[in-house]
């Protein structure tokens, strides 16, 4: 694991999207719906485009002071890379008053690193 030995498995070749919302976030954007009554339907992710995996990883490794990716193993898939893209401006709209909290804070907290 890369908090172990600075080591992380892909499945594919890095090009799927992941697409996330911190905890804290979703939890403000549920109180701001009950707490406002807006009901309806929301794509409740911090980016449209999301992150590819090879991008993430890599991320992961800057966190963790490993500098340059130490290693990455690739593991083959007969998957299609997945590309999704989210409308997401209802719920910038609705929500706007609600800043989001960055990927790199997250997996800073995820990997028990000292967060800025």
């Amino acid at each position: 694991s890369i908090k172990n030995n600075g080591e992380i498995k892909i499945y594919g070749d890095g090009s799927s999207k992941l697409f996330w919302v911190h905890k804290m976030d979703l939890c403000r954007i549920i109180q701001a719906v009950v707490a406002n009554c807006k009901l309806g339907v929301y794509n409740i992710i911090a980016e449209r485009d999301g992150i590819s995996l090879l991008k993430l990883a890599e991320l992961m490794f800057q966190i963790c002071a490993f500098g340059q990716r130490t290693k990455i193993e690739f593991i083959s898939s007969a998957k299609i890379p997945i590309n999704l893209r989210f409308d997401i401006s209802k719920s910038k709209s609705c929500f706007s008053e609600i800043k989001h909290i960055k990927l790199e804070y997250g997996l800073k907290e995820y990997l028990n690193k000292e967060v800025d």
